[in-house]
């Protein structure tokens, strides 16, 4: 789901510079992996995000448009959608009985 490749969910593509502002803003987590994040020597930003994330976006709903997603969209539906939406119930609903209280048989 996360990754996009299923075609009932939305897609979420993470933004990692805000991922690092709201879970790890002093850079603790980061530094031991980046130590030069903060100083001069820290590279500036090679990839422009919005431009990167449009364009993945593109690329992904373009390919949910094709026939061979949109089978496979149903199948994924049909097997673990919300049955609000249409689909009818893959199983036939067991009848449930209740257990009799002690002391008392069962009528059926």
């Amino acid at each position: 789901m996360q990754s996009g490749t299923r075609g009932i969910n939305t897609l979420r593509i993470y933004s990692p510079a805000k991922q690092a502002q709201d879970h790890d803003p002093q850079g603790q987590h980061i530094r031991p992996w980046v130590p030069e994040i903060g100083t001069a020597v820290y590279t500036p930003q090679i990839v422009d995000e919005r431009t990167a994330v449009a364009a993945a976006k593109d690329h992904l709903y373009g390919l949910r448009r094709t026939d061979e997603a949109h089978a496979e969209g149903d199948a994924i539906q049909h097997q673990h959608g919300s049955r609000k939406s249409g689909v009818p119930p893959t199983t036939t609903p067991k009848r449930r009985t209740r257990a009799a209280p002690d002391g008392q048989g069962q009528l059926f």
